[in-house]
């Protein structure tokens, strides 16, 4: 060997041997522990405060706004899409022969011009704030609810004239063996308690 390969053996650090699979013990400690510091070390920018990502509803109205426009103004708020895939909105036309109408810049003092105003008319991208009447949104109310009522006393009364569909039998649902057995039974529970 020569004297400059026996200089180099003896400068090299003893590592770990090729093909080691455990780690080199750690000799000193970390200089620098990180952007986060540690427990002892004090916050880098104590004048930076994180605020963490909330969602919101962009076209929430509180409650008390509500029931204060139906009190004092006696109107029914809604949202209304104008638009649905870039074609015009067919219920528009018929929310419109039902007393429904824009609310425009102004309206209500004011109160939901922060909203956005696009042609006069409070707007977000391609829903519009509608009002209508309370008095027609109650009728619309009692038409809906009795509705849904005479939707249930026609499926019970079917029921009990005509027979369930699709009975595999001679005389199918309508024969009487198979109508004395179909009874509704109703129940009423006590719902949750909701707070005022």
């Amino acid at each position: 060997m020569s004297e400059q390969q026996t200089e180099t053996t003896e400068k090299r650090s003893p590592g770990r041997p090729k093909g080691a699979k455990t780690k080199r013990p750690v000799r000193r400690e970390p200089v620098h522990r990180g952007p986060h510091g540690g427990d002892e070390e004090p916050d880098l920018n104590p004048r930076y405060e994180f605020y963490p990502h909330e969602a919101r509803d962009r076209f929430h109205i509180p409650k008390d706004v509500t029931d204060s426009i139906e009190a004092d103004w006696g109107q029914k708020l809604m949202w209304i899409a104008l638009e649905c895939l870039g074609k015009e909105n067919e219920f528009v036309a018929t929310r419109r022969r039902n007393q429904w109408e824009e609310v425009r810049k102004g309206d209500f003092e004011g109160q939901f011009d922060h909203f956005g105003i696009k042609d006069g008319i409070v707007r977000i991208e391609n829903l519009a704030l509608f009002r209508q009447p309370i008095e027609i949104s109650r009728k619309a109310v009692d038409w809906e609810r009795r509705q849904a009522a005479a939707a249930i006393t026609n499926m019970r009364r079917s029921h009990a004239e005509t027979g369930v569909d699709n009975i595999p039998m001679p005389g199918g649902a309508s024969h009487p063996s198979a109508r004395a057995q179909n009874r509704h039974k109703t129940s009423w529970e006590e719902g949750p308690k909701i707070p005022e």
